[in-house]
């Protein structure tokens, strides 16, 4: 929720409804790229928070569902 809002404090109040939530930053300048995250990105970071959080399991950027 902090980077949510923070990040949409950054952009100000002209943010487009249909845009990326969160937006990869270039690896060198630190720029924010148009682009959203890819998958690969997403799963890394999912992974990473349950790793922090102690969790039981190791989430991923899958849905639970697809174990079904």
């Amino acid at each position: 929720m902090r980077a949510w809002r923070r990040w949409k404090q950054e952009l100000g109040e002209d943010v487009d409804p249909d845009s990326f939530t969160f937006h990869a930053v270039h690896n060198r300048w630190k720029t924010v790229l148009p682009s959203g995250l890819n998958p690969v990105t997403i799963g890394d970071i999912l992974t990473r928070i349950g790793l922090r959080a102690g969790l039981d399991i190791r989430p991923t950027g899958h849905s639970p569902a697809a174990d079904w």
